[in-house]
């Protein structure tokens, strides 16, 4: 006699399966005439490299904070940007020139107005000009243009 305690439920047919003689579970049989699965196609082999287009939209972002960094921080944001991917991207290149030259060239004009009695009225509207030309700027080369400012001088 075994010292365990008999489990009351060893002995309750299985009844959501058919118990063979030998105990084992048994299947019903399946028709023959019931086609095998199709084979799934094999992997579709590309020719151009799969991260393209990630580096595409990684060259944009970048190139889209190289200006949007402008509204934080002048000329430093822009210069950082370009100083680190512009080697990586061009697009980051062109773009990273092209906001350092527009945050200097504001820099200038502001000296000059204030410099200048007659200009510093002008100089109110200075920041609000800049802010609109970085907005601007932003979102056309997020949609996938390159953008130059007007009235800015070409230093870089």
């Amino acid at each position: 006699m075994s010292d365990s305690p008999k489990n009351p439920y060893s002995e309750a047919p299985d009844p959501f399966g058919a118990d063979g003689p030998d105990g084992g579970h048994v299947s019903p049989e399946l028709p023959n005439d019931i086609p095998p699965p199709p084979k799934m196609p094999d992997a579709i082999k590309r020719t151009e490299p799969v991260n393209e287009p990630l580096e595409k939209s990684d060259e944009v972002l970048w190139a889209t904070l190289c200006h949007l960094s402008a509204l934080l921080s002048s000329f430093f944001g822009p210069l950082i940007i370009w100083l680190v991917a512009r080697d990586k991207y061009p697009l980051v290149d062109r773009q990273g020139r092209e906001a350092l030259n527009f945050q200097i060239t504001l820099w200038l004009y502001a000296l000059i107005l204030a410099v200048s009695v007659i200009g510093l009225p002008l100089l109110i509207f200075l920041p609000f000009y800049g802010f609109i030309m970085v907005i601007i700027a932003a979102m056309r080369v997020n949609s996938g243009e390159t953008y130059r400012f007007p009235l800015t001088l070409r230093l870089l």
